[in-house]
C-alpha cells in the first residue's frame, strides 16, 4: 500500500508541475497540441492510485470508478487524436509559411538586385552631366513590376508573422508607387517637359528607387535572408547612365 501511496504521491507532484507548464505553453502559438493527453494520463494515474489504496474498504465501488478509468481513456484517445490534428496542421502551416517566405525573397531580392546592378545610372552628377550634354537626355528606368507572388499571397499574409507582413507590405507599397513613377518618365508628356523639369522628376524618383533598395533588405532579413545586405552590395555595377541615342552610337 505505501508504493501505491508514493505513485499517488507522485501523480500529484506531477500533475502540480505539469499545470504549471500548461498555463505557460498554452499561451505559444508553436505549442506542440500534446499537453493536453499528458494530463489525461496524469490524471488517469492519481485515479488509478486511488482505485488501489480504497480497493479494500466496504463502501467503495470498483464499478464506478472503473468506469471513470474506461472514460478517461476514452477521453485520453479523442485528446491525443486532436492533438495529431493539431500538429498536422500546424506542420502544413509551417511548411506554406517557408514557401511564402521563400518565394517572396526571391521577387524582393530580383527587384533590389536590379536596382543595385543599375546604381551607377542614378548618380546625380552623371544624370547632371548626361542632362548637359544632350537636353534630349532619355534616362534608364526600370518600370516593369515585380509583385506577381506578392498578389497571389496577399490574402493569405496571416501565416507570417507580424514584422513580417509589416516590412514586406512597405516594400510593395513602395514598389508600386516607384514602377508608376518609372513608367511615367517613359511617356510622351514626360519627354515634353523642360529639360530641368525632367531632370528633377528622375532625380525624386532615383531618391525612392534608393529608399526601396533599403525597404527590400529590411523585408529580405525578416523574411529569413539577414545576409541578403551584404552579399547584394557586392554586386558589379554597371557603368554611367547615358542617353539611348548615345548607346546606338
Amino acid at each position: 500500500m505505501t508504493t501505491v501511496a508514493l505513485i499517488t504521491t507522485f501523480g500529484v507532484v506531477g500533475l502540480v508541475m505539469f499545470l504549471v507548464y500548461l498555463s505557460d505553453s498554452l499561451v505559444r502559438p508553436d505549442r506542440t497540441g500534446f499537453e493536453m493527453p499528458v494530463l489525461v494520463l496524469i490524471l488517469m494515474l492519481i485515479l488509478s492510485g486511488s482505485v488501489l489504496i480504497f480497493s479494500d474498504r466496504d463502501d467503495f465501488n470498483v464499478t464506478v470508478v472503473t468506469g471513470l478509468l474506461v472514460a478517461g481513456s476514452a477521453l485520453f484517445g479523442l485528446v491525443f487524436n486532436a492533438a495529431v490534428a493539431r500538429q498536422t496542421d500546424y506542420r502544413r502551416r509551417e511548411e506554406k509559411r517557408r514557401d511564402m517566405r521563400r518565394a517572396l525573397r526571391a521577387e524582393i531580392e530580383d527587384f533590389v538586385r536590379e536596382l543595385i546592378l543599375t546604381e551607377n545610372k542614378r548618380d546625380p552628377e552623371l544624370v547632371a552631366r548626361a542632362f548637359e550634354q544632350d537636353p534630349r537626355f532619355v534616362p534608364f528606368v526600370i518600370s516593369s513590376r515585380r509583385d506577381k507572388v506578392f498578389a497571389t499571397v496577399l490574402t493569405q499574409l496571416e501565416v507570417l508573422d507580424d514584422n513580417q507582413v509589416e516590412t514586406v507590405v512597405r516594400f510593395y507599397a513602395l514598389h508600386e508607387k516607384v514602377v508608376d513613377m518609372a513608367a511615367r518618365t517613359e511617356t510622351r508628356q514626360y519627354a515634353r517637359l523642360a529639360p530641368n523639369r525632367r531632370q528633377a522628376v528622375l532625380t525624386s524618383l532615383h531618391r525612392i528607387e534608393d529608399l526601396i533598395i533599403d525597404y527590400g533588405f529590411d523585408a529580405l532579413d525578416a523574411l529569413g535572408d539577414p545576409d541578403a545586405r551584404g552579399r547584394l552590395r557586392q554586386l558589379s555595377k554597371t557603368g554611367p547612365g547615358r542617353s539611348d541615342r548615345e548607346a546606338e552610337a
